[in-house]
């Protein structure tokens, strides 16, 4: 399985914004505990319903969402249609 199995995005749940499958839990909450220096197992703790490999894949998701689009030389897309397209190329 990849990680990017882990993460879904449907406009019903959490306005359509990247989230971790089966739960409402944004994928934007993992990065930003994640950059405040919070450890993995701080994010266990704290949802257990999240797995390692639930924040690997969000991890996976930031940094497909680094590299431009093929043909692109920066990010000239709204952030939601990007995400999209590049889902669209894991999924």
């Amino acid at each position: 399985m990849r990680q990017m199995d882990r993460i879904e995005l449907n406009p019903r749940v959490c306005n359509g914004k990247p989230v971790i499958k089966g739960t409402r839990i944004p994928v934007s909450v993992i990065l930003d505990q994640i950059a405040e220096d919070g450890t993995w197992n701080g994010l266990l703790d704290g949802y257990p319903e999240l797995t390692k490999e639930d924040i690997q894949g969000s991890l996976e998701l930031c940094r497909g969402l680094s590299r431009p689009l093929r043909g692109q030389s920066s990010l000239c897309l709204n952030l939601s249609d990007y995400i999209s397209i590049k889902c669209c190329d894991w999924m």
